[in-house]
């Protein structure tokens, strides 16, 4: 169903291109196969759908009627490639999206663009970016205000994208995370996500925190 759902989103959003169907079907075929890798759990189809809905959500309300295109190549590529553990993810999927955006026929603009907008997933400071940039990466942190089964949820795929990781190694990192994230309040920076999910978000991450700290105590 998510594929399925995907594959219309493509085809409308490439169709401006003028790419033969072959080409337009063989670099969906590429991002299927990416996100599909067998380690992951959290960054795959399930993730670019939500993004998705997300964007779409803050569009139908807004003066704006869709998602521009340089959003879009973003969110299809921001996760492109995922390794555990590798300090280069987001630099490769800036480069895998400058290389199929080229193949569509992408202006450098458009191009430059997207770069940016998904080497800033590295650090996911929203505060420092555009306005357009701030959605996108709030979008893509949507989850952490989600409702508490689906947050926790997100939480045990993660751990199972990071299942070679000793757990104490684990914890240590997955707190850093969570603790950086604290800091830089607002999580959420565009008005529209921030009304939308941050106060959940502050009760979840301060949830999960606890939890990491006290390794016997079970969510709630």
């Amino acid at each position: 169903m998510i594929r399925e759902q995907l594959k219309i989103r493509w085809k409308q959003f490439i169709e401006p291109y003028n790419l033969s169907s072959g080409i337009a079907e063989k670099i969906f075929a590429e991002i299927i196969t990416a996100y599909t890798e067998p380690h992951r759990h959290y960054h795959n189809l399930s993730h670019i759908a939500h993004v998705f809905r997300e964007l779409d959500s803050f569009a139908h309300i807004s003066s704006e009627t869709k998602i521009s295109a340089e959003t879009t190549w973003a969110v299809w590529f921001h996760d492109f490639i995922y390794q555990p553990g590798d300090q280069n993810n987001e630099e490769k999927s800036a480069e895998w999206a400058r290389y199929f955006m080229k193949k569509a026929g992408a202006n450098q603009t458009e191009i430059t663009r997207v770069e940016s907008m998904i080497l800033s997933t590295q650090s996911h400071d929203s505060r420092t970016v555009d306005s357009e940039t701030q959605r996108f990466l709030d979008a893509d942190m949507a989850i952490l205000g989600a409702d508490r089964q689906r947050y926790f949820q997100y939480v045990d795929a993660v751990r199972k994208e990071h299942s070679k990781i000793p757990n104490f190694l684990f914890n240590r990192g997955r707190r850093r995370f969570l603790e950086n994230t604290l800091e830089q309040q607002p999580i959420f920076s565009s008005d529209f996500f921030n009304k939308k999910y941050e106060n959940i978000a502050l009760r979840n991450i301060q949830s999960e925190i606890d939890y990491l700290n006290a390794p016997n105590q079970k969510f709630l």
